[in-house]
């Protein structure tokens, strides 16, 4: 089952790695073209469609780099090294043509009049900022999950402390309940002892009143 496992995940990273390499392929002829393009009229429309292809490609090779990275983390020690050495090789591959990219989009910036050159310069930092955020995002990925893996332990030790606390609320909570149904029940008895009394004391003032009354008729 073990090796059936490995030969799963090494499938995926190969088939990974294949579409990291076309997507990057693609980029990098993108990128060329783009390069052209620009060189000859900058603020052409294609420029701009041409220039959001590469993104694009850019981004699934990033998409790609990630499930790998993902695939080797779950290999064995024994052969994650030559998985990870590899991953490596393609982030500094995608890293090169990421640069080239930037760097053909500050160029094209440079080139626009004065008066777009603001907002395309803030537009090119929001990109290059989400294009480093998912770098960083694609290192992350291997912390969490050693991170994870050392939390598990830990947070299964903290849950069963709050089973055992849980556990002990409730049986507070019955003690509680039991106490509570006990003293409403002798607040009801007591009601009724009042109820009892209250009745005796109207019987014996309306029997007295017509005592009163009877005697006070004969002596008339």
């Amino acid at each position: 089952m073990e090796n059936y496992s490995k030969i799963d995940v090494t499938e995926l990273f190969h088939t990974y790695g294949n579409d990291f390499q076309k997507y990057i392929s693609d980029a990098e002829e993108t990128i060329h073209r783009l390069k052209s393009l620009a060189a000859v009229n900058p603020n052409n429309k294609t420029v701009q469609r041409v220039s959001d292809d590469a993104d694009e490609l850019l981004n699934n090779a990033q998409e790609c780099l990630k499930h790998m990275e993902l695939e080797a983390l779950s290999l064995p020690p024994s052969s994650k090294q030559s998985y990870t050495s590899k991953v490596a090789d393609y982030k500094r591959r995608y890293n090169s043509s990421n640069r080239e990219l930037s760097s053909v989009k500050l160029g094209l910036h440079s080139s626009n009049d004065i008066e777009n050159d603001g907002s395309k310069v803030d537009k090119y930092l929001h990109s290059l900022s989400k294009s480093n955020n998912k770098l960083r995002n694609v290192v992350a990925i291997g912390e969490e999950a050693e991170r994870v893996a050392r939390d598990t332990k830990v947070n299964l030790h903290s849950n069963s402390d709050k089973l055992r606390n849980i556990q002990g609320n409730v049986n507070r909570v019955r003690t509680e309940l039991t106490l509570s149904d006990r003293l409403i029940n002798i607040i009801r008895r007591n009601e009724t002892k009042n109820k009892i009394i209250l009745y005796c004391i109207i019987l014996f003032l309306l029997i007295a009143a017509i005592v009163i009354v009877y005697f006070g008729v004969f002596r008339k």
